[in-house]
């Protein structure tokens, strides 16, 4: 199996949607982030945020797809640990910059995946790291 389905059964998995076809939810598409061909390397916030993410994957591996996985929200509080350090108010999930240092983590690692789900007019947005497993 792929990295990219490794990564797609994860959000699959994390989300509780069926990957049956008759049990997979009318009108839900899963879409990857694109990471550019040369990303641009980890310094300062980054880079930081970089270093608390290495020590967050072992403990974020889900118990179905036994993959390293971290949702929007849960990805935020490690966002919020570091700006608080640094003096910075903290973001919302929802925050354009979350989705956006999300992106950035993709792009510097072959191994991590951002991945969009699409239902019902809603959106939710999974990394999954391919690389930190549990099997």
């Amino acid at each position: 199996m792929t990295n990219l389905n490794i990564a797609k059964k994860a959000a699959i998995c994390y989300f509780g949607l069926s990957s049956a076809l008759d049990g997979f939810p009318k009108g839900t598409t899963i879409k990857m982030h694109e990471s550019p061909s040369t990303p641009s390397p980890p310094v300062g916030f980054l880079a930081e945020l970089c270093e608390a993410m290495a020590q967050a994957w072992p403990e974020s591996i889900g118990a179905m797809s036994k993959t390293a996985r971290m949702s929007r929200r849960d990805f935020t509080y490690y966002v919020n640990t570091i700006r608080g350090e640094r003096g910075a108010s903290p973001l919302e999930p929802e925050a354009d910059l979350i989705e956006h240092w999300m992106g950035c983590l993709a792009d510097l690692n072959s191994h991590v995946f951002l991945v969009e789900i699409e239902n019902n007019g809603g959106r939710q947005l999974l990394l999954v790291n391919t690389a930190i497993t549990n099997k």
